[in-house]
C-alpha cells in the first residue's frame, strides 16, 4: 500500500528538491527562528525570575507570539530532574526550590517552516561542573555555527 501512496521515485525527486532553499524559504527559516529565539530568551528569563515550569513556558509562547495550539510541535520545558525524562510534558505549576537546570525543546513555525531548538541553562543552584559543561557546549555551538555557510 505504501509503495501506491508514495512512489519512489517521485519521493526521490521531491526530496532532491528540498536540499536547497529558495530566497523565501530560507527568509521564512530565519523568521521562524527569530521568533524562536525571542521564546527562548524569555523562557531563559523567566528561569533565572525563579518561576515553574508552566509560567516559563507561557513566557516562551508569549515571546514566541504563539498559541500552544500553533507550536510545530509539543515543547518540552523541564527543571532539574525533569530535564532528563524523554519528552516530558507536564509543567508543574510551582518553581522547585533549589534550580538545578532548565531544559527547553520549543518551537515556531512561520508559513509552513519550523524552528526546533534546544537548549539547557545551568541554575544558581547547579554543580560549578555542571555549569562549566553547559558554557563549554555553548562555546562549541558557537564555534561550528561560525563554520557553517551556504555552500
Amino acid at each position: 500500500m505504501k509503495a501506491q501512496c508514495q512512489p519512489e521515485h517521485i519521493v526521490r525527486v521531491l526530496d532532491e528538491l528540498r536540499l536547497f532553499k529558495t530566497p523565501y524559504e530560507i527568509a521564512c527559516i530565519r523568521e521562524a527562528n527569530r521568533l524562536s529565539i525571542a521564546g527562548h530568551q524569555a523562557a531563559q528569563a523567566a528561569f533565572i525570575g525563579a518561576s515553574g515550569e508552566l509560567d516559563i513556558q507561557l513566557a516562551y509562547l508569549a515571546a514566541s507570539r504563539q498559541r500552544e495550539s500553533n507550536v510545530p510541535y509539543q515543547n518540552i520545558i523541564g527543571l532539574n530532574d525533569h530535564a532528563g525524562v524523554l519528552h516530558y510534558q507536564h509543567y508543574d505549576l510551582n518553581a522547585p526550590k533549589q534550580r538545578y537546570s532548565l531544559l527547553v525543546d520549543a518551537g515556531r513555525r512561520f508559513r509552513g517552516y519550523c524552528a526546533d531548538i534546544t537548549r539547557t541553562y545551568a541554575g544558581p543552584d547547579a554543580p560549578a561542573v555542571f555549569g562549566e559543561l553547559v558554557s563549554a557546549m555553548h562555546d562549541l555551538k558557537e564555534e561550528l555555527v561560525r563554520g557553517i555557510a551556504p555552500g
